[in-house]
């Protein structure tokens, strides 16, 4: 029992490329490759900006309760830049994976789901992705 490469698996990576450097990146994604099997399925989610404008509100708050709780942390000395980064839907469908972008606002919009304008704005930021590798029972 535990993972088995030879199984389709279900990768989720969300929030986390933006802690990792561009050549990591690329690490975790050919590690990914590597170990799925045909019909494994992939769902990721990434900031296309370095910083949405609603973002400098979001800071404000974060920061206001981490001086309250007394944590002296730069949230944002953890994040790495945007730039040099592989688009990971391009790189997925280089290695043979369907793959797709969504924008946020119109997934949500698209199920019935109001998107107030000043979250739209931010959402806008992200990339919402899904890939699968051709094969096994999801082949499309």
């Amino acid at each position: 029992n535990g993972f088995d490469p030879g199984v389709p698996t279900a990768w989720l990576v969300e929030g986390l490329l933006r802690y990792l450097p561009a050549d990591a990146q690329d690490r975790l994604l050919t590690a990914i490759a590597a170990l799925s099997a045909p019909g494994s399925r992939l769902a990721l989610n990434m900031t296309q900006d370095d910083r949405a404008p609603s973002q400098y509100e979001q800071e404000d708050g974060r920061d206001r309760l981490l001086a309250t709780l007394d944590i002296d942390l730069d949230v944002n000395a953890l994040w790495y830049p945007i730039e040099g980064r592989s688009d990971p839907v391009g790189w997925f469908a280089e290695q043979g994976w369907t793959a797709a972008r969504a924008d946020p606002v119109a997934v949500l919009t698209e199920r019935g789901r109001a998107v107030p304008g000043e979250v739209a704005e931010q959402m806008h930021s992200h990339l919402l992705m899904t890939a699968i590798r051709p094969g096994g029972d999801s082949t499309p």
